[in-house]
């Protein structure tokens, strides 16, 4: 057999979403997440900054001046967090305050329900750990533009395999 005979690839393409559907959706996949022989990849950059993106939150209070990269990172970090909480209404909550575009936050938004669905219906327990982050560039003044794009691994916790 040849490399792409032993699978395939099933694309979904997650558009804009409302909150029913992010969990209808989620209740429909859970059936395919708990099954063993199947991979979810789920793909979206973080926050899209600068006026080309027209997206440009900054806290002059709290940051230095020319330290947009540290607030873009804090920002994005914050919704990580919930993401690896694996807490899909306070990430929901938080892309509403925030505004972040995150460009993938609907299949992420899924893919929390998912998850939710697994656990209330199986107990089972899961890690989501992201693994690595970075900018397209650090952004200095009002002026520069950037894209943020993280990694993350959603895993079985240990004690549950």
């Amino acid at each position: 057999k040849s490399w792409n005979e032993s699978f395939k690839i099933i694309p979904i393409m997650v558009g804009n979403c409302k909150q029913k559907q992010h969990e209808l959706y989620g209740k429909i996949l859970s059936e395919y997440f708990l099954d063993e022989t199947t991979l979810f990849v789920i793909s979206s950059d973080f926050c899209h900054w600068g006026y080309n993106y027209g997206y440009t939150p900054f806290d002059k209070e709290n940051y230095k001046k020319g330290h947009y990269y540290q607030y873009i990172k804090d920002l994005d970090f914050m919704g990580i967090e919930l993401i690896e909480k694996l807490d899909y209404n306070a990430f929901h909550k938080y892309l509403n305050n925030t505004q972040n575009t995150i460009c993938g936050q609907h299949p992420i938004c899924v893919l929390l329900n998912i998850v939710k669905c697994c656990i209330n219906n199986n107990n089972n327990k899961y890690n989501m750990k992201f693994v690595n982050y970075s900018q397209s560039s650090k952004v200095t003044n009002a002026n520069d533009y950037s894209v943020s794009y993280a990694s993350g691994i959603l895993s079985i916790a240990p004690n549950q395999k």
